[in-house]
């Protein structure tokens, strides 16, 4: 076989010939289905091999008085991998009886394994989905699992295509199925694997979302039976914004079967879990006791100056885009003399492909929507001056084959819409250069679609209108309007009427309060593990023996297992996770 590999290549030059091996042994390399690394692999089958001799010293292999059902997170990256291995052995070794659900080959065309920047060669990337999930759940743990496959017959498939017969691209969004809203996390997802900002109605786009629509309805009819033939005690789940876990959120409400979920989170090798939510993150249960924690004033605002003082020096998380404060001061002072006169709103705007944009408000169907509403609102509105920034993470997606990418508002909104070109209008760039720490200070109004810069604007004393139900919502320091002209009547009142001190003084108060919430307790660290879903840091286990999961050994573990085992909130009356 070598002799005719090298006779093929005999009239290559050498140098071609040794360029071509290395390729394709950098490809042998690279397609090993590692679970995380070679040695980081050899280092969890230890830990996995003396957690199972103490289970069988300890005869707490066969408990089942809790039965969970275990929906694997997103494996295309290895940090996730890495969060399952540690909440599967730590649920063991409680005694919990864990039974995973493993996708194989159910979603035959399109799937939610992948996101849009990973999405190319999707048929490969399935299959080598497949063989990690078999990796971690039945070679390394040696559970015994459901199969999706297993659970979908020719009925289910007749229902499923029946459905998708009666959806195109003007009614996808009133497509329900056992009330679940099948069009609307169809087109979610489609949109998220194309990197677009919006559904186009494109004959490739609208055939995905059929695919994806399919894929609900059976993937709603597999879960039902499994559900009905496991009676699982609880549910645990990556966070179920996208349909492959919200079908899962979705039958265990209709059930009454407690949910736990979890996400990553910003801060450096941090989680965020929530119980009985379809959110990507909800502590509003613990809200109502926590802010009535006493906390000092000078405390609180030390605190909170250094949880903003790490995030800006970037020592919260182990990425980020964002520019450091002051480090443009050339820019910034031309800004200020821009607007110099005149009250000024900051819109920041989200990563236009990112899919919770995509989500519905009260007043806006999407970002897109929003974006365009508020530039034709300030092009009427010239004696007010917008600043509208994209966001600083969109230059990872610069690419000319990418439907929504940094200067999709440039390109979509002002140079092909001359009419909403305004000299009050100022667009920045992803790779401008001025923070938002920086423009904060200088504005008189803050608006969002949903934002994390909705809590640094309030802490700054800013009046905020988010338009987004989500996280920081309904706690007292933002404007949340009813719908489209409540929001626009709030814009014109917040720039005409100057709140009064003891407003500000509040909002202030609770913006800081609500901040550490989110980001010492809600962000938990289990000093565990270590990872990112941008590749910027190593992704490694920190323990290295079993004993460090058991009940007793780490109090924010504890926490978590605890609440899940014994179906108590994650957040709520006096309850949230301890700090980190």
């Amino acid at each position: 076989m070598l002799r005719n590999y090298l006779g093929s290549y005999r009239c290559m030059k050498i140098e071609e010939l040794i360029k071509k091996l290395h390729r394709v042994l950098k490809n042998y390399v690279s397609r090993r289905q590692y679970i995380v690394s070679m040695n980081q692999d050899k280092l969890i089958v230890d830990i996995i091999k003396g957690a199972k001799k103490w289970l069988l010293a300890k005869h707490r292999t066969k408990n089942s008085s809790m039965k969970m059902l275990y929906i694997p997170s997103y494996y295309m990256i290895r940090y996730p991998r890495i969060f399952d291995l540690t909440m599967a052995l730590s649920f063991l070794l409680r005694g919990c009886r864990i039974t995973p659900v493993l996708t194989g080959f159910f979603h035959a065309y399109e799937c939610v394994i992948y996101g849009g920047i990973y999405n190319e060669d999707r048929k490969r990337k399935i299959k080598d989905y497949n063989k990690i999930e078999l990796k971690i759940w039945q070679k390394l743990l040696g559970l015994n699992y459901f199969l999706l496959e297993n659970f979908r017959n020719s009925d289910d498939i007749a229902i499923a295509q029946e459905i998708v017969k009666k959806i195109n691209f003007n009614n996808y969004r009133d497509i329900l199925y056992m009330g679940y809203p099948v069009g609307k996390n169809a087109a979610y997802v489609t949109c998220n694997m194309n990197n677009m900002p919006e559904l186009i109605n494109e004959e490739k786009i609208i055939r995905q979302l059929k695919i994806h629509a399919s894929n609900i309805v059976e993937l709603m009819n597999a879960y039902n039976k499994i559900f009905d033939f496991f009676k699982p005690d609880v549910v645990f789940s990556n966070v179920p914004f996208y349909y492959k876990w919200g079908v899962v959120f979705h039958i265990a409400k209709r059930k009454n079967i407690p949910f736990y979920s979890a996400k990553m989170a910003e801060k450096k090798n941090a989680f965020m879990f929530s119980r009985n939510s379809d959110r990507i993150f909800d502590c509003t249960p613990a809200w109502s006791s926590f802010k009535k924690i006493s906390i000092s004033s000078g405390k609180l605002e030390s605190k909170v100056n250094e949880i903003i003082s790490k995030r800006n020096s970037r020592n919260f998380s182990h990425f980020s885009p964002y520019p450091l404060p002051g480090s443009a001061p050339k820019e910034l002072d031309e800004l200020m003399k821009r607007i110099s006169g005149k009250k000024t709103i900051f819109f920041p705007v989200n990563v236009f492909f990112d899919a919770v944009t995509l989500a519905s408000t009260p007043v806006f169907n999407n970002l897109v929507e929003m974006v365009e509403e508020v530039l034709q609102f300030f092009s009427k509105h010239k004696e007010f001056q917008l600043i509208i920034k994209a966001h600083p993470a969109e230059e990872l997606f610069d690419k000319d084959d990418v439907h929504g990418y940094g200067k999709y508002i440039l390109r979509n909104f002002i140079l092909e819409r001359q009419h909403l070109v305004s000299d009050n209008i100022i667009f920045l760039d992803y790779d401008c250069p001025i923070s938002t720490h920086d423009i904060i200070p200088i504005i008189d109004l803050g608006i969002a679609y949903v934002s994390s810069a909705v809590m640094e604007m309030s802490l700054g004393g800013k009046p905020v209108i988010a338009v987004m139900d989500c996280h920081y919502s309904s706690k007292g320091f933002t404007y949340d309007p009813k719908n489209k002209k409540d929001f626009f009547d709030l814009i014109l009142k917040l720039l005409h009427i100057p709140e009064s001190s003891f407003v500000v003084k509040r909002r202030v108060e609770l913006a800081r309060r609500y901040y550490l919430l989110f980001s010492s307790h809600a962000q938990v660290d289990l000093k565990l593990f270590q990872g990112s879903d941008t590749g910027s840091v190593e992704d490694k286990f920190l323990f290295r023996n079993f004993k460090d999961l058991l009940p007793g050994k780490n109090n924010a573990l504890d926490y978590i297992c605890d609440s899940i085992i014994n179906h108590l909130d994650i957040f709520g009356e006096n309850r949230w996770p301890p700090e980190t």
